[in-house]
Formats: structure tokens, C-alpha cells, sequence
């Protein structure tokens, strides 16, 4: 369970997160939502302690986020972030290999493999492993991010408008693989995503960010 207390960022004295207090149930997807500049990408790159919250506290699993190892933390949580490298000179499973990092620090074992094998398969990707990223189209390419995310195998996967360029039957689908991820993996997965997004119908907790603020929930 990640819980949220009074959390605050701030960027050049403009503040895009005030005070925000919430609980993000354990095993189940949450969706974020809100407009551009609404705080969704800060509040998910503090969750995963990429870039530092200013006050409060974020609690995951119990232990204050300051708390965790870095190589602990980076094996609990995984993000994906909404800038991505579309046109990397790598493979498909070269890609999702990087999913394996906080635990193998590039050596891959027989059990890196599995999980990207099993990584590949739940985004149907297995056929495409060898063809390079930027031969991808929008769909494959944004399975292939995801599916380096599973690789990962946190319990937390934290996913940054991962439906962006997605029409709405690849955004149901790819919905569909998540849900399916959540219960039977037992992760916890939470989207942001903007207003009247696909996602806002199929998650089960809801967020609604605005100005900074959760509006709704």
C-alpha cells in the first residue's frame, strides 16, 4: 500500500503539488487523471523517488520512501515515464532486458530470461523480439516499454500515460493485459493519464488532480 501524507512540490515557486493526502490500495489499479500540468508525472517520479518531494511524507509497504536502499526501492517499484526514446538502436528483447537491471546489474541469468520471456508473451511480443524499436509501430512500441516494466517484476509499476498514441480498442486491450497483470501477478499498478481517458472507466480507485490538488477521488 503506498499512502501519501501532506505531500508538496514545488518548481521555481510555482507549486504543482500542495498538500496532497492519499491511500493507493494494495493489489489493485489506480488511476490518476487530470489536465496538463495538473501534478500526475511529480507525484508518480516522487512515488518511485525519482525526484525528491519537498514536505511530507510517502509511505510504501509501511516504511517511509526516505527509508528504502536505493537497490531495494528499485526492486519494489517500477516507472515508466512519459518521454521515452522511441528511436534506440536496440532490439525488442534488448529493451525489455533493461527490466532486469536492479537485479542482475547486466549479468542476465537463466531466471533474467524467464522473466522476459514471460514479460514478452503477456504483451504478445515474443514474434517481434529481434525486430528493431524504431521498426515498430505506436502500438508495439508502447507494449514493448510495458513489457520491460513487467520484467521488472516489482510489486508497484507506476506507468506515466502509457496509452498515449493508443487508439481506443488498443487502449481497452492494453487495459485488459493490465487488469489480468493486477490479478493474477498481485501487483499494484497506477496510470496517470489525462481527463476522460479510457482508463478512467476501467480502473478501480480514481484520482482527480486539478491545480495542484486532488479535486475528486
Amino acid at each position: 500500500m503506498i499512502q501519501l501524507l501532506n505531500v508538496s512540490k514545488s518548481y521555481n515557486g510555482v507549486q504543482a503539488l500542495d498538500q496532497i493526502s492519499a491511500t493507493i490500495p494494495q493489489g489493485q489499479i489506480t488511476s490518476i487523471t487530470g489536465p496538463q500540468g495538473s501534478g500526475k508525472s511529480s507525484l508518480l517520479s516522487m512515488i518511485s523517488r525519482v525526484i525528491s518531494k519537498d514536505s511530507g511524507e510517502i509511505w510504501l509497504d509501511g516504511k517511509e520512501i526516505n527509508h528504502w536502499k536505493s537497490t531495494d526501492l528499485s526492486r519494489k517499484t517500477s516507472i515508466l515515464k512519459q518521454t521515452r526514446s522511441i528511436g534506440l538502436r536496440l532490439t525488442v528483447r534488448e529493451l525489455v532486458a533493461f527490466g532486469r537491471f536492479p537485479h542482475s546489474r547486466g549479468q542476465l541469468n537463466e531466471e533474467d530470461h524467464q522473466y522476459m520471456d514471460e514479460a514478452l508473451d503477456s504483451m504478445d511480443l515474443r514474434k517481434l523480439q529481434h525486430t528493431y524499436m524504431h521498426q515498430l509501430n505506436e502500438d508495439d512500441t508502447q507494449r514493448a516499454y510495458i513489457a520491460m516494466i513487467i520484467a521488472q517484476n516489482s510489486d508497484y509499476v507506476l506507468l506515466d500515460e502509457p496509452f498515449q498514441q493508443l487508439n481506443v480498442q488498443q487502449c481497452e486491450d492494453m487495459m485488459t493485459i493490465l487488469r489480468r497483470l493486477a490479478a493474477e501477478g498481485q501487483k499494484t499498478i497506477v496510470l496517470a493519464h489525462p481527463e476522460h481517458h479510457c482508463a478512467f472507466c476501467n480502473a478501480d480507485c480514481v484520482f482527480a488532480l486539478r491545480n495542484g490538488r486532488i479535486e475528486a477521488s
